[in-house]
């Protein structure tokens, strides 16, 4: 009885073989399995696999020195503690600095977009009265 559930299995997978085999070369003549009509044949060689142990050249820029070091580490302390006041303003309830600063911006864009206009009227009617 112990022999029988192992003999039985090995003709099973035996079986599953064979007809696997058949199935794939079936399988590979019916329409939308395997490789299209028009794919292209493969090389005859392999590709080559990245090469994952070669080492990098070395670099050829310099490490920071301490002055410039120093600065960098200043530029992000200032951009952190702007950050975080900008976030403690928004959190008591005050409009953000940033859309303040580009409503400025853009209001100022628009006066002087306006003053030219205006400069150009001015021109033109110039101009015509000339005419």
């Amino acid at each position: 009885m112990r022999l029988a559930f192992p003999a039985l299995a090995a003709v099973t997978l035996a079986g599953c073989g064979t007809i696997s085999q058949k199935f794939s070369e079936a399988a590979s003549q019916m329409p939308g399995v395997g490789l299209p009509a028009d794919a292209p044949e493969r090389t005859e060689e392999r590709a080559a696999f990245p090469a994952v142990h070669d080492i990098p050249a070395p670099r050829n820029t310099a490490t920071l020195t301490a002055i410039e070091r120093a600065e960098a580490e200043r530029e992000l302390l200032q951009a952190r503690s702007e950050q975080q006041g900008i976030s403690a303003a928004i959190r008591a309830g005050a409009e953000d600095p940033r859309d303040v600063k580009e409503k400025q911006e853009k209001e100022k864009a628009e006066a002087e977009r306006a003053e030219r206009e205006k400069a150009l009227r001015a021109k033109r009617r110039k101009a015509q009265a000339s005419q």
